[in-house]
């Protein structure tokens, strides 16, 4: 890596003396020093190098220096010029030596002593004079052949290069007047090296314009001819008899420069004046000519620059080897040796003529970019980010527009007061609703002709004799639907039968899909009922009772070829497996995405105020009336995007959640609602290349700093207020790939490698950033401020696995499978202590034996009494290993049926910490009254088995009866835990809880469970 110092010579002259200070840093990277000095007046070297031009000018030799009326006529001999050569290097270097510039000369010598890599000296100055001093033959600069000086300004600004492939390096090469000399050569100099050359020989003005602002840009402008400086201006002479100023040219330098002009040589004489000009427009490097040169010595020098150029060395390297190869001329023209010098843009780090082909070393970050795409959609393809694109999801549905009430509908809602109610009356309850209040029900809103009435609770048995009256309005009014619930074995769910009076054409089932976090995003609306189903029906609660309302308006449902099911001009079409933010979905069935609508779905009605007080009909008339439980404590509560809490009277209940579905199909076919469709994977693969495109567009041309960041904000803003705009019209793009693959390949392909980049992004790192106390790197900003967008703004991010399907009722209360929030009340697990067993050898400390130390012990994970039920035909056993040293044991377990039949023995080896052993696949434990025993022995010393360390328990497979089944039946994640903990079903409740704690280790819902266990069976961590 190059080290970069600078010499800045601040506002001042020969005459008058200057400030100077002096900055290391690595090339790309700040600056790590700074020194302060002072340069004296020096009147004599002022005067000594006014004469050293005047003899430079009048020289006998050809030069391409163009003569002027101001310049001196007479005729200087190379003698002359030797001497007045070295009288300005002698006071010159006398200069630099003087007291008050000692400090930064002798940190400056330290600083190159240091490396041996190449350093890059810059002298920044707007002093023309000082610029026409010998740098290069400064001791500093003749001592140290992997130093080079080049000069700068103080005002630069960093260029964004553009993107180019070239097969070759384009140069425009400018053949002014030949007056006296052979600028032609340099042509074939520069035809040597396999450039791509537009030559203008002798052009007018007006075509050298043209060509310089021609769009496909060059890489390089070449100048060979005649030229000079007019106190500060340069000037070219293109023709015979036509001048040319860079202020003439000016548009159409900028205009190159866009495109990539990457350097300009001026192979003619006195060319500082054309270097000054060009860097004002912020040109990254130009090479000029100090003093006029001899026509022959600027051709060699050319071909010797070229020719280490073109062959890999860096262009500072290739303008040292070159001038010092004109060591030659050196008696004959003094001091040329240092007319070659090198004006650089400080912001830009100079290209290999490689570089200048692929866009200044950018092809290593477009490969990096080109790779990060396809990297994110690998990771789409792989399901990667379905997690944050669920929660997007969630969060646009959450800040959708609020939408008025759909009043089509009326629910009967029965709350806890409502079963309190029906006690106080003396009504028989199997349930939440009893069928003496359904009765009542019917009478109360039946006169007023509901158009549909559905009951969104169970009713699994036959109605009372009682009510003879519920039973015919059971078995046939037309336009009533009852639930049940399909089985689903995969998960043990036996299912739901429905009331046995209603018919199976007017059954809808009730079975919700839920996410693995615990959310419902989506309907399942029709599926093939399993062979031994108690539910035979193929067609949802809220899709039978959404049929029964549309078929009232005309629109009958038919079957497209396709298989979809066409209401009217809307089609409900199936879920694939790959689309939006799920992966490998399971799509049995057809599904739908539920387009909630927020704050209350429709108006409702207690069941005791619509028994004991006097109801408007218009609430009635002509409405979808259903009837559900919303107790908390019956359960039926559910997470949902627009109520996404732990705490249950956060939840939507189960009939509200039945409503948004039946008024998603209604209000799709009659109010042109849209649906929320998945836009197709060729759609998303071209949302994210674009967007990624962008952001390489970015990155290339804005600069680095806050312009840089806030306009990759803005784009993401902009990212996010498409895919918003176009789920409010019922298409879901993905956020997160397109956000993500625009905001990387911009920080990629931003100008990284640029000096003032790095130092703005510095300064921003001591100042704005600073308040927030935060690293550098851009990686660093980007990724907390997708944090910002992609995290804060969805709250916690939740890695979902959608692969599995669950098919559950929609009473059942969702698992903790997430982070709650901090509002959660934690049930207690309660665990019940086993009334069997005996207390001891649960747990055994060695006695320094062996490889066991006396800190060493073994604990067996179960009640006091050394023993537990199980439900499972492979339970999982659970220990505990203390030792001071942190290596592995050699194990053994064993498990005996009743008769004292060894069924298992395995040998193991274990680690400090938890240790679970699970029984192999060939293994199932029976039911049965007696136990099981195990034994656990860790081995101390294999060659003497008397000290092990063993631990003993007994495990009884429980029979499934009934009431446990019961108990059992659609209860998941920690209400499944609840079941087990008041059985005393210790194995598979220990199981659960550490599954859960793997998961989520930092869930403190799960920490207080394993705690609590561990005190429960009188244990401590």
């Amino acid at each position: 890596m190059t080290k970069i110092i600078t010499l800045k010579l601040h506002s001042g002259s020969l005459k008058m003396g200057f400030n100077v200070s002096l900055e290391i840093a690595e090339e790309g990277k700040p600056v790590y020093l700074q020194k302060s000095g002072d340069l004296p007046a020096n009147n004599q070297l002022y005067d000594e190098i006014r004469l050293l031009e005047m003899a430079l000018n009048s020289a006998p030799h050809r030069t391409r220096l163009e003569t002027t009326k101001n310049q001196v006529k007479n005729v200087s001999e190379p003698d002359n010029c030797a001497k007045a050569t070295q009288r300005v290097i002698q006071l010159f270097n006398q200069w630099l030596t003087y007291p008050t510039f000692s400090s930064v000369r002798d940190e400056l010598l330290t600083a190159i002593a240091k490396t041996r890599k190449s350093i890059r000296l810059l002298i920044a100055t707007d002093d023309i004079v000082t610029q026409r001093l010998p740098w290069h033959d400064w001791k500093i600069s003749t001592d140290n052949s992997h130093l080079e000086i080049g000069f700068c300004g103080h005002s630069y600004k960093q260029i964004q290069p553009a993107i180019k492939f070239n097969k070759k390096v384009k140069i425009l090469a400018i053949i002014g007047d030949d007056s006296g000399i052979n600028p032609a050569d340099d042509l074939k100099v520069l035809a040597k090296y396999g450039a791509a050359i537009t030559p203008l020989i002798n052009s007018t003005k007006s075509e050298v314009i043209a060509h310089i602002g021609k769009p496909e840009g060059w890489d390089i402008l070449f100048f060979a001819g005649h030229s000079h400086t007019e106190e500060s201006r340069g000037v070219l002479k293109i023709n015979d008899s036509e001048y040319l100023t860079i202020d003439d040219v000016k548009n159409s330098l900028k205009t190159a420069i866009f495109k990539g002009l990457q350097l300009a040589i001026f192979n003619s004489c006195d060319g500082i004046g054309l270097a000054r000009d060009l860097a004002n427009l912020n040109i990254p490097q130009s090479i000029f000519m100090r003093q006029p040169i001899p026509d022959l010595v600027a051709t060699i020098f050319l071909e010797y620059f070229l020719t280490d150029y073109t062959g890999g060395n860096s262009l500072y390297l290739s303008v040292r080897n070159a001038r010092e190869k004109l060591e030659e001329f050196q008696a004959d023209f003094p001091g040329v040796t240092s007319f070659p010098v090198i004006y650089q843009n400080p912001a830009v780090i100079p290209p290999t003529w490689q570089q200048l082909r692929w866009g200044r070393g950018k092809l290593h970050q477009v490969m990096l970019a080109i790779g990060v795409i396809l990297g994110i959609l690998l990771m789409r393809y792989l399901g990667l980010f379905a997690g944050l694109e669920l929660r997007a999801y969630d969060h646009f549905m959450l800040i959708s527009p609020p939408e008025s009430q759909d009043d089509r509908l009326l629910i009967i809602t029965v709350d806890e007061p409502d079963i309190q109610y029906q006690n106080q009356q003396g009504m028989t309850r199997k349930g939440s609703l009893s069928d003496a209040a359904f009765s009542q029900i019917i009478a109360k809103i039946l006169p007023h002709q509901p158009r549909v009435i559905g009951s969104d609770i169970y009713h699994d048995f036959p109605v009372d004799r009682h009510y003879p009256e519920v039973a015919s309005f059971f078995k046939n009014h037309p336009n009533f639907f009852a639930i049940c619930q399909d089985s689903d074995r995969d998960n043990n769910h036996l299912g739901i039968a429905p009331p046995p009076e209603v018919a199976h054409t007017r059954l809808g089932f009730s079975n919700v899909l839920v996410d693995t976090d615990g959310i419902i995003r989506r309907h399942l609306w029709y599926m093939n009922p399993s062979h031994d189903t108690p539910c035979p029906t193929n067609k949802s609660f809220a899709l039978q009772v959404a049929l029964s309302y549309l078929e009232a308006e005309g629109i009958q449902p038919e079957v497209t070829p396709q298989g979809y099911l066409k209401l009217g001009g809307v089609y409900l079409t199936a879920l694939e497996r790959n689309l939006g933010g799920y992966h490998q979905l399971d799509t049995r069935g057809y599904q739908m995405l539920l387009n909630y609508r927020s704050g209350a779905i429709a108006d409702t009605i207690s069941l005791t105020q619509l028994l004991t007080e006097s109801i408007d009909p218009n609430l009635v008339s002509d409405r979808i009336i259903l009837i559900g439980n919303i107790a908390p404590s019956y359960k039926d509560f559910h997470r949902t995007p627009i109520t996404p809490s732990f705490q249950i009277h956060h939840q939507t209940a189960g009939v509200f959640i039945q409503a948004q579905m039946v008024s998603q199909i209604i209000s799709a076919v009659q109010d042109n609602r849209p649906l929320i469709q998945p836009i197709p994977r060729s759609l998303e693969i071209i949302s994210i290349l674009a967007w990624s495109s962008l952001g390489g567009v970015v990155g290339w041309r804005v600069p680095g700093g806050m312009r840089f960041y806030f306009t990759v904000g803005g784009i993401i803003v902009i990212i996010y207020s498409i895919c918003f705009v176009s789920f409010l019209a019922g298409y879901w793009i993905p956020l997160i790939p397109s956000g993500l693959g625009f905001a990387l390949t911009a920080i990629i392909l931003t100008n990284r490698d640029s000096a003032t980049w790095k130092h703005n992004h510095h300064i921003l790192t001591a100042r704005e950033w600073a308040f927030f106390a935060l690293p550098p790197p851009p990686l660093t900003v980007f990724m907390i401020f997708l944090n910002r967008i992609f995290v804060g703004i969805f709250a916690l991010p939740l890695a979902l696995n959608t692969s599995d399907l669950q098919l559950s009722d929609s009473r059942e209360t969702q698992p903790y499978r997430a982070f709650p929030d901090s509002e959660y009340i934690r049930e207690p697990l309660n665990f019940r202590l086993p009334d069997r067993g005996r207390p001891g050898d649960r747990t055994s400390q060695a006695g320094g034996r062996g490889n066991c130390t006396k800190d060493t012990q073994i604990t067996a994970l179960v009640p006091s009494q050394n023993w537990g039920y199980t439900l499972s035909d492979r339970p999982s056993f659970w220990f505990y290993l203390t030792a001071s040293k942190d290596s592995s044991w050699s194990a053994e377990f064993e498990l005996q049926d009743h008769q004292k039949n060894r069924l298992v023995e395995l040998s193991l080896t274990v680690n400090p910490g938890l240790i679970e052993v699970t029984l192999p696949e060939d293994i199932a434990l029976e039911t049965a009254e007696t136990n099981y025993s195990w034994r656990f022995s860790l081995i101390c010393e294999p060659s003497d088995r008397t000290g092990d360390l063993v631990v003993r328990g007994q495990v009884l497979k429980r029979e499934l009866d009934q009431d446990l089944q019961a108990q059992i039946r659609d209860k998941f994640g920690r209400d499944l835990a609840l079941v087990y903990a008041a059985n005393s079903i210790w194995f598979d409740l220990l199981t659960l809880v550490m599954k859960f704690r793997e998961e989520q280790p930092q869930n403190p819902l799960y920490k207080e469970d394993w705690q609590e266990l561990l005190e429960a069976i009188g244990l401590s961590q």
